[in-house]
């Protein structure tokens, strides 16, 4: 790895393959979590509205030793 598959995660701690730092975009979990809440709080006080997607930024990205440009074509 990254000369065959680059690989990234999204997640909330610092995760390893095999001992090799993975490429990662850090969560805001506690905004998913919010966000979350106000949703299903609007669905039970208006059981009839509509479902919507909402963005949460990553709170930062780590760079892993997971990732590279695809090889050139042959």
């Amino acid at each position: 790895m990254p000369q065959h598959l680059s690989l990234a995660t999204f997640h909330d701690t610092a995760v390893s393959a095999c001992g090799i730092p993975v490429a990662q975009a850090y969560l805001n979990q506690a905004e998913i979590a919010s966000e979350a809440v106000r949703m299903l709080m609007r669905k039970i006080d208006e059981p009839g509205c509509e479902s919507y997607s909402v963005r949460v930024p990553y709170r930062e990205i780590r760079d892993g030793a997971t990732l590279a440009p695809p090889p050139p074509s042959k």
